[in-house]
């Protein structure tokens, strides 16, 4: 089992139990933050990271021409 896997898992049960004791709130964390890293892991999260890695480079690399 991957590390992801494992923290998927882990969320959904702590979004379980949540809600077995009728805590609302950490549920609703726990599931949200358990879809946020299902998303982060498929391609589109990957494709995201990669968009925000580009951002940030081009950044830097303005930065650098800036400093010249």
């Amino acid at each position: 089992m991957s590390a992801t896997t494992a923290v998927i898992l882990l969320s959904f049960l702590g979004a379980a139990i949540c809600v077995r004791s009728r805590a609302a709130a950490p549920a609703v964390f726990f599931a949200v933050f358990a879809a946020v890293v299902l998303f982060t892991a498929t391609s589109a999260g990957e494709q995201l990271n990669e968009f925000f890695s580009d951002i940030a480079e081009a950044a830097r690399q303005a930065r650098t021409d800036g400093a010249r």
